[in-house]
C-alpha cells in the first residue's frame, strides 16, 4: 500500500491513514512496525494511524527516521477525519487502509459533512 502511494507524482502531499489491521494476531506488531518504515522509505508526507495497533505503525516510522511533526495519532476513524478536515488542502493524495473493523469509511463520512456542507 505505501509503495503504491509512493510511486505517484505530481500531487504537493502524500497522505496515509492507516487504520490498525485486526487481523495479524500474534504478528501484529511486528507488521504494524515494517507498514511504518516502509511508508517513511516511500516518501509519505503525513501518517494518520487510527486504533490501539496502529500506535506500532507509527513506532516503526519514527525508528525510520520520520519527524514527530509527520505523525499522528488518533484513536478512532471519526476522529481521523477530525485530522484529515483540518490538514487537507487541495494537491494533496490521500490513501486510507485499514481493516473493515476500523470503519475507515467514518474518515469519509465525516470530511463530506464539514466539506460539502460549506456554501460556495
Amino acid at each position: 500500500m505505501t509503495k503504491l502511494l509512493g510511486q505517484f507524482s505530481g500531487f504537493d502531499r502524500k497522505i496515509l491513514v492507516a487504520g490498525e489491521m485486526l487481523e495479524l494476531g500474534e504478528t501484529s506488531q511486528k507488521l504494524h512496525e515494517a507498514c511504518g518504515k516502509d511508508a517513511v522509505k516511500a516518501g509519505i508526507d503525513l501518517i494518520v494511524g487510527v486504533g490501539d495497533e496502529a500506535k506500532a505503525l507509527l513506532a516503526g516510522a519514527a525508528e525510520a527516521g520520520a519527524d514527530a511533526s509527520r505523525l499522528r495519532f488518533v484513536k478512532d476513524s471519526v476522529e481521523a477525519g477530525d485530522v484529515l478536515t483540518e490538514t487537507i488542502r487541495k494537491g494533496d493524495l490521500v490513501l486510507l487502509k485499514g481493516s473493515r473493523g476500523v470503519h475507515l469509511e467514518r474518515v469519509l463520512d465525516t470530511m463530506r459533512l464539514s466539506f460539502w456542507s460549506l456554501e460556495p
